[in-house]
């Protein structure tokens, strides 16, 4: 590690940057720390564990994460713990509903006579059934069980539509046959396109738990309005980072979104704007800092009880598209749901069950996928094939007890800079494998190429921000690191993410940008050291990645008091105890 780059970076307040100035809190806890103290820590990059662990009963504690903890605590090297508790459908503060969108839209019965059997294409009058539904205002599109061949795409462009099945599993599953990969992709799309006002410049820069922005006019704002915070990436952005040489090309002097807020409270006097969901990076006046007021997007929708499969009989025909062929996409929406679905082995190409692309969550905020199970895809090589759950330029989003198999990455973070505050809670990842192209494939069948195997659910792209992997059940691996050249300059893909009380059989590779968190593991081989990164594309997977990141409880910790981050930061949170 470069000393001499960590002072500069993580050093005493007053000779940081001011993106890393950010990143230790004003905070009681961190205050009275002697000069002398402070710089020796980050000069000799010490053991970048924290103290000894605080033994209780029933376990260990993290020393970030003590018994009176409220977000803004940092330890003395400014090491802290972000609040991931706002993850979810209406940030974690209401249960999925089970029933409460009426009326009921069966599309086995008249006007809409959907074929059951399979033999019929149930195209139109599903999507007859979803028109009715919107018509209303609202409903649940129903579906019994049996068995449904679908050719064509199924499109819900308003909010409080439910499109439920009677099971994803067992004799009597509803299921969606989207017959040779469906003509359109994807196959279900929850969504419409979304409204852009102008920027409006923030007149102080923004920083970690904040809940709130200052800017130069608040006028056209107003309560309940849904925002966009951004920046501008900037020469000054890209240097601070050690980026330019990756995100320079694809970034500069763009302007990127990096939250996704509704509007609580607007003082007119102090030109300010207030939300709920902190902010979880700095963004700086120095880089255009902005403000942008948005619309259109669908809320209290969701999909739920029913199995998915789009793999094609024509199997070729999988790799000829570019990007991934999803089978549902969220795009633009808030407060929705993805609930009990599962993809199931197609009756046209056995064993796949997707043709590429699993659920993609796009531009939204706000959603909860639970108790959803895929795996499968035929098309597992670049470009964008054989993602499983994919949250893309999106915040607050929570995967909640889902499984992912078989995947090139299972469960992968995509999109430049827009992901931040996802949570991976109880999830499942393992067997993991990636082509390079048809042609691999087809060699691998007949023996005579290996597939590339293990290959890891990550953070995929720059920059994901504050997310958390919380409980997780991790057999092949998953990472976050400088991916370098790869994937149009990916550059770093995460900083101030937490790996949190997980376990498996693979390994997490963790070379965040400035401090991430590895905290608790069983069985996993953890890397977070230059000798323990692997080169890739002629980047390192730790270049420009100090400090190493934070590791507490590493195999051998025993098991932590607190099982779930998430679930307890949220259980804080509403008793009114971590605000």
């Amino acid at each position: 590690m470069n000393g001499t780059r960590t002072a500069l970076r993580w050093g005493f307040r007053a000779s940081f940057s001011p993106v890393a100035q950010a990143f230790l809190p004003a905070h009681p806890a961190a205050h009275g720390l002697a000069l002398a103290v402070l710089c020796t820590a980050v000069l000799t990059c010490a053991a970048q564990s924290p103290a000894p662990p605080q033994v209780v009963r029933g376990g260990v504690r993290s020393a970030l994460y003590p018994d009176n903890w409220s977000p803004g605590y940092s330890d003395a090297e400014g090491r802290f713990l972000q609040d991931y508790s706002y993850a979810g459908y209406h940030n974690g503060e209401k249960p999925l509903p089970t029933g409460d969108h009426s009326p009921v839209f069966d599309v086995t019965t008249g006007p809409f006579g959907a074929d059951k059997t399979g033999k019929q294409d149930s195209s139109a009058a599903i999507q007859k059934a979803i028109d009715a539904a919107e018509a209303a205002g609202a409903g649940i599109v129903y579906l019994p069980a049996g068995f449904y061949s679908v050719t064509n795409g199924l499109r819900v462009k308003q909010s409080r539509i439910v499109l439920r099945g009677a099971g994803s599993h067992g004799a009597h599953a509803t299921r969606l046959h989207f017959v040779d990969g469906g003509r359109r992709k994807p196959n279900i799309l929850f969504g419409t396109k979304m409204k852009w006002g102008a920027n409006q410049p923030l007149a102080k820069d923004a920083n970690i738990f904040d809940h709130h922005v200052t800017l130069k006019d608040v006028s056209g704002l107003a309560q309940g309005d849904h925002i966009l915070i951004g920046c501008r990436i900037t020469e000054a952005f890209l240097s601070d980072h050690h980026m330019t040489e990756f995100w320079g090309e694809n970034q500069k002097n763009k302007d990127r979104l990096f939250f996704r807020r509704r509007i609580t409270r607007i003082d007119p006097a102090a030109r300010r704007t207030d939300f709920k969901v902190p902010i979880r990076y700095p963004l700086l006046t120095r880089d255009g800092a902005f403000v942008m007021k948005t619309g259109g997007l669908i809320e209290e929708c969701g999909i739920e009880h029913l199995a998915v499969c789009n793999a094609t009989k024509e199997e070729k025909s999988a790799w000829d598209v570019r990007p991934g062929w999803q089978v549902i996409l969220l795009d633009n929406v808030t407060d929705c749901w993805v609930r009990d679905v599962h993809s199931f082995e197609s009756p046209d190409c056995p064993p796949f069950h997707l043709r590429s692309f699993g659920i993609n969550i796009k531009c939204s905020k706000q959603v909860t996928l639970a108790d959803c199970e895929l795996a499968r895809p035929q098309n597992r090589g670049g470009g964008g094939n054989g993602y499983l759950y994919a949250p893309s330029a999106s915040n607050e989003i929570l995967f909640r007890d889902c499984i992912g198999r078989h995947g090139r990455h299972n469960f992968c973070s995509g999109w430049a800079f827009g992901n931040s505050g996802n949570v991976f809670l109880r999830v499942q990842t393992s067997d993991g494998m990636g082509f390079a192209s048809w042609q691999h494939r087809e060699a691998s069948r007949r023996g005579e190429r290996k597939p590339w195997s293990n290959f890891k659910s990550d953070y995929h792209m720059a920059l994901s921000l504050a997310c958390l992997v919380d409980n997780a059940v991790i057999d092949d691996g998953w990472e976050a690191r400088n991916r370098g050249h790869m994937s149009s300059e990916s550059g770093h893909t995460a900083t101030q993410c937490v790996f949190w009380n997980n376990r498996g059989k693979g390994e997490i590779r963790s070379f965040q940008y400035g401090w991430g968190y590895v905290i608790g593991t069983e069985g996993l081989d953890v890397r977070t050291t230059a000798k323990q990164a692997r080169a890739s594309s002629g980047c390192r997977g730790d270049d420009g990645t100090e400090p190493y990141d934070c590791t507490e409880h590493i195999g051998t910790g025993g098991p932590l008091s607190v099982k779930s981050l998430y679930e307890d930061q949220l259980a804080r949170r509403l008793a009114g105890t971590g605000q």
